[in-house]
């Protein structure tokens, strides 16, 4: 009989903690963690903080390259043999500077050939210029129609034609950089025969570097031109370098994604053509409250932070909704409020109720 009374007394006490569990919101997972769960018993020592609404910056973390906007593929315009070869790859080179020189030797035996058939004309127009009644040396001797027909008759225009020819081949004879940069990817060797067409190498303007990245629909809609960004290369992740949005392509590609360029401020940094770096996005959200990370745990799947309940020296179990998080704080939008006790140290393993005793609290500091 005395066994009855103590198994009927045990069940009405655990049916009175029940119903106190539920009238403070707790629901049947919580409940069921409690009596599964003997951590709450003992007395754990906790730090909290003294929860606060404040602006909340996120970051986004995205992968990207670096681009120059500035750049040109020098293509040969002729055939020849390289005769000068003034370039190699990494190269500076400044606008106009040689790079390339072709064999001119046949182009130059023809300018002297022109040259001469020259002379024979001048020589043929100032007969033509007295046979028709003009002084040798002076074109304005005759009417201009008549000294029309004497330059072609005489092959003087022919033959200036040539010379301007021959001058305008043996300038494409050497090939000068269109811009200043840096010289990259040379493909010809000298003393090679080159044809029209040929790559030779390619220019990079490296004032013109830019990033390139793709972001999601949503957050390419969210950001915008003069928006700043900070750059980090891969292979060095402690180096940052600033840059802002200056392009953002109105166009989806077929992975549901959209293309951002970003202009590089000024920095120390040495880029290359094609550099992976990784883009982080800030995002300010304002009037939520931050916790750190240390203040969340998971319960049966599901984010929960402890507040301590001064009142009672208890741990409080709290469902929270995050709005977004960082490396070291999230920003919950539902689930605590202004001035909540949040537990951030000793709340791993603890229960809803759970005696707890405070070893140190931020907020006095």
């Amino acid at each position: 009989m005395k066994h009855i009374l103590y198994l009927l007394a045990f069940i009405l006490l655990t049916a009175c903690d029940q119903t106190s569990s539920k009238k403070e919101g707790l629901d049947d997972e919580a409940l069921l963690f409690n009596q599964s769960n003997p951590i709450k018993r003992a007395n754990t020592e906790i730090t909290y903080i003294t929860a606060e609404k404040n602006n909340f910056t996120s970051k986004v973390f995205l992968q990207g390259n670096i681009k120059a906007r500035t750049k040109t593929l020098i293509s040969s315009e002729i055939s020849g043999v390289i005769k000068d070869l003034n370039i190699i790859d990494g190269q500076e080179i400044t606008h106009g500077s040689l790079m390339i020189g072709l064999d001119d030797q046949e182009l130059t035996y023809q300018l002297t050939q022109n040259l001469l058939d020259l002379d024979d004309a001048v020589f043929k127009k100032r007969e033509r210029l007295v046979m028709d009644g003009g002084e040798a040396d002076d074109d304005q001797s005759v009417p201009p129609e008549k000294l029309k027909i004497i330059h072609t008759v005489s092959g003087y225009d022919k033959a200036q034609q040539a010379i301007v020819y021959t001058e305008f081949l043996l300038r494409r004879m050497r090939l000068t950089a269109p811009i200043s940069g840096i010289v990259a990817g040379v493909k010809v060797n000298q003393y090679e025969l080159i044809s029209p067409g040929q790559e030779i190498c390619t220019i990079i303007d490296p004032s013109s570097y830019e990033a390139r990245f793709l972001a999601i629909e949503d957050l390419a809609l969210q950001m915008k031109k003069g928006q700043s960004i900070s750059i980090h290369p891969i292979n060095d992740p402690s180096k940052v370098v600033k840059a802002k949005v200056d392009v953002i392509n109105p166009v989806v590609n077929d992975n549901g994604l959209v293309e951002i360029r970003a202009k590089l401020s000024t920095h120390r940094y040495r880029f290359f053509e094609n550099m992976n770096i990784i883009v982080v996005l800030e995002k300010s959200i304002p009037d939520v409250i931050v916790v750190p990370k240390e203040a969340l745990v998971k319960r049966s799947g599901k984010d929960v932070v402890f507040i301590y309940d001064e009142q009672e020296q208890r741990a409080k179990w709290k469902y929270v909704t995050i709005a977004e998080e960082n490396d070291t704080e999230i920003a919950i939008s539902k689930g605590i409020e202004n001035g909540d006790r949040v537990i951030i140290k000793g709340n791993l393993n603890l229960d809803h109720d759970a005696s707890v005793s405070v070893a140190d609290s931020l907020e006095s500091e």
